[in-house]
């Protein structure tokens, strides 16, 4: 039976070839090399939002081999009541390009979804992104994210507002489709190589 939360322990005593861990900054680094038009919200926050916020970044490897990554901001909004004062806003999601069309950028931003909510919904009202990737907008969209686009912009801001009841459904929504998502990519990985069945 599979469990509730789906986590990285899971997915690697399932998928052996498929591990989603944090990564350090010089795993990150490469990948940012990779999309150079794509801003953090780091970079542009001023330093008292840096000192609120907080960087997590997720790597995803396909038999040890660095395939995806998702960084994720977490902020303190200080004119916000307890228990729910933190907002989160999904970074990057970046795939290697011979990964791309595999769901591995899928895999790694439900990985990371996961894990935040797992650790921290109880203290979110708001996950967003500005994705400036119709792949990963089409992800948020799934998982009923709502969508504001406008013209001009070369990115689809995307939130969820979270409440008790939501962080619920968002949770499930999200567990639901990691473990489908990691059954598909092991399977297309073996079709890859060349053994297609286990």
């Amino acid at each position: 039976m599979e469990p509730q939360t789906f986590n990285f322990i899971f997915l690697q005593q399932q998928y052996p070839a498929l591990t989603l861990r944090t990564a350090s900054p010089a795993e990150f680094r490469p990948f940012k090399i990779l999309e150079p038009q794509l801003v953090s919200v780091l970079e542009q926050g001023s330093a008292e939002f840096k000192a609120a916020s907080n960087e997590e970044v997720f790597l995803l490897e396909c038999s040890q081999k660095p395939a995806a990554v998702c960084s994720i901001v977490t902020t303190c909004n200080h004119l916000k009541q307890e228990p729910r004062k933190y907002y989160a806003r999904i970074d990057f999601v970046i795939t290697q390009p011979t990964m791309r069309g595999m769901g591995a950028g899928r895999m790694v931003l439900l990985g990371a979804l996961s894990h935040l909510l797992a650790q921290q919904s109880s203290s979110l009202y708001s996950i967003s992104c500005l994705a400036g990737h119709a792949a990963v907008a089409h992800i948020l969209t799934s998982l009923n994210f709502n969508s504001k686009e406008k013209p001009g912009q070369t990115f689809v801001h995307q939130e969820f507002k979270i409440s008790e009841e939501s962080e619920k459904l968002l949770a499930n929504q999200v567990n639901e489709s990691a473990f489908e998502t990691a059954k598909l990519l092991h399977y297309r990985l073996r079709q890859r190589s060349g053994k297609p069945h286990d």
